[in-house]
Order: C-alpha cells, then structure tokens, then sequence
C-alpha cells in the first residue's frame, strides 16, 4: 500500500483502493518509505485544512438545522461550531449526557458564543436527546418516517463493506468493535396521527 491510496494530494485523483489491506488487522505500510500510512483525517493537535474555515464561514450561515452528535463540544473551534448558525436555527443534540453549556456571558467575552441552553426559561431552539447516537438516530429517522430507508441503507453498506473485505463478515472474537446492524423493520403497517381512525 502506498500512501497516495489512503491519503491523496488535492491535485491526485483517487487509485483503486485496496479494501484487503484496510480491512486486516495488519498496520499499513508505505511499499516505497516503509513509514505507516495515515488515514485522511487530521488527528488532535493537527492543523485544520483551509477549506475547513472557509466553509464554515459559508456554510453555517445557510443552515436550517444543526444536528450534533457524539461529541463532548469541549475541543475547538468544534465546541464554538454551535454559535456558528443563525440564531433562528434549531439545534438537536444527540448524544450520552448534556454537552455544549456555558456562561453566556463568558462565552461571548471570549467570542466563543453562548453555548447551548437546554433548561432556561429563555430556552427556543435547543434540544438534547440523550442517549446512544445510532438509536437516536434511528429515533430521528423513524420520527420523519424514514426508518426503513436508514435500517436498509446500513445494511446496504455493511453488505459492501463485507464483500469489499474478501466476502467474509468481521469475526466478532477478532474485531475490537464488531458492526451491528439495526434490527429488522417491523413490516406492520405505519399508521401516522392523521390517519388513525376516529
């Protein structure tokens, strides 16, 4: 595996992958240095592309709704992210426990913003549901009567992913995180509130 297989240059375009090689257990080498590969992602302490605050000087000013997940919103610029959206602009946190609170005050002496407000008396556009992110984003789906989309396209992809990796599914007494796929969708008929006899 060569570097330009899993981390590309913007001006390369992408080669043939080698899903053998990512999916082992083995660390991925260089063929021509030796030195490991690293995935295209930036690691802690790393530099954020330019592309990153130029889209979200972009970007943030268009959204309609801002969904936030699995995060502790503790490590910038994410955590001030959330100021980020216009103030008409929901944001739904899904996640374990209650994150992105802070003193209003300080936040914007710090130019940070307010944070999320979950409890106040003043709080309109904030709203956590906590628990794991793939039930409550199964819990999302099924709310905009999406379930059955979301439960068929995961198992679509875990499908890929396996027949990608030589055809056979991760063993779970080898794999550190073994994937799960959603559980099946009840085939009973959707009955939503309008529809419901009187």
């Amino acid at each position: 595996m060569k570097h330009s297989q899993i981390l590309l240059p913007p001006s390369l375009s992408s080669p043939s992958p080698h899903p053998e090689k990512i999916f082992s257990e083995v660390t991925p080498k260089c063929e021509d240095c030796q030195s490991l590969v690293k995935p295209d992602i930036v690691f802690f302490g790393e530099s954020l592309p330019a592309r990153f605050f130029s889209c979200m000087q972009s970007d943030f000013l268009k959204v309609d709704l801002l969904l936030i997940m699995g995060t502790s919103l503790q490590v910038q610029p994410f955590a001030s992210l959330i100021s980020k959206a216009p103030l008409s602009t929901p944001r739904l946190l899904i996640n374990k426990e209650k994150a992105g609170q802070s003193d209003p005050f300080l936040g914007m002496i710090l130019g940070l913003g307010g944070g999320m407000d979950f409890d106040s008396k003043k709080a309109y556009r904030d709203v956590a549901w906590l628990g794991d992110c793939d039930q409550g984003c199964l819990a999302l789906a099924e709310l905009l009567g999406w379930k059955k989309e979301l439960e068929d396209l995961v198992r679509r992809e875990h499908a890929s992913i396996d027949a990608q990796s030589g055809a056979e599914a991760p063993n779970p007494s080898t794999s550190a995180s073994p994937r799960k796929s959603p559980p099946p969708a009840k085939d009973e008929a959707r009955t939503t509130e309008r529809e419901k006899p009187q």
